[in-house]
């Protein structure tokens, strides 16, 4: 639901708000891909793709194979306009590391892998939602994003780390022209062996946030939104950092 608003304030390096990108899911990094989608098979679809890769770690030098990623999704409406829909989906890539002098595992492959799978339900007014995902080596802010934003997928040591992370979400249709929401979701990684070991530094533990959204459609053209957010950073050594931001605006329909 905040996909075209405000929801958490920008990691550092970004320029623009976030959603709930790194705080329930990864940003999925767009790129040339070649992708087949099954026909509709009473509401079930299979799509497979061959994806331009990307740097697993700030550390690669190659990325000699491309990003291969499948999904399997269902819709449907049943009588009475209630909805489902659900999905499956996971990625692979490996990149090769780089020799340079002081690079760990220099020329050692980093494998990236993660799957996530979702759900949704619309009936009456009311519509559910909640989404998970799970790998290593996917980053923290943007999937497969060799260490962009400071969000490292591998450790000091040259190993994937691992993360997962999910988001729940409810929407209610209040009337025809006002509509109310909340989410939560939360982006983890687990410490490595290398993150044990490490002094002075302390990777990313939790990233989670929540937020509170109305929405009034003033006419067929003009919408305004009002929403709250709540974000905290929480590190490997337990320290905290979190923000509170209160946004306002309208989106315009023609």
């Amino acid at each position: 639901m905040t996909l075209l608003t405000a929801g958490v304030v920008p990691a550092p390096g970004t320029t623009t708000t976030l959603g709930h990108i790194g705080y329930g899911y990864l940003y999925t990094n767009f790129g040339s891909q070649i992708r087949y989608t099954t026909p509709d098979f009473n509401g079930v679809k299979v799509a497979f793709s061959v994806n331009e890769p990307y740097k697993v770690s700030a550390d690669t030098a190659k990325t000699p194979t491309p990003r291969l990623e499948t999904e399997i999704s269902y819709a449907t409406v049943f009588s009475g306009g209630s909805t489902l829909q659900a999905w499956a989906s996971g990625l692979y890539q490996t990149a090769t590391r780089s020799s340079a002098t002081g690079v760990a595992r220099p020329g050692a492959q980093n494998d990236s892998l993660g799957g996530a799978a979702g759900v949704e339900a619309g009936f009456g007014g009311v519509d559910l939602l909640a989404s998970g995902y799970v790998g290593e080596g996917l980053g923290m802010i943007s999937a497969q994003d060799g260490d962009l934003f400071g969000s490292s997928s591998t450790d000091a040591a040259g190993k994937e780390r691992t993360q997962w992370g999910f988001l729940a979400q409810a929407t209610y249709k209040l009337t025809p022209d006002v509509k109310l929401g909340v989410n939560y979701g939360q982006s983890r990684q687990e410490k490595s062996d290398a993150d044990k070991t490490s002094v002075g530094f302390s990777p990313m533990k939790k990233q989670e946030a929540a937020v509170a959204m109305v929405t009034y459609n003033f006419n067929k053209f003009i919408q305004f939104i009002g929403e709250y957010s709540y974000a905290q950073n929480t590190w490997q050594d337990d320290a905290t950092q979190h923000s509170n931001s209160v946004a306002l605006g309208t989106l315009f329909y023609w």
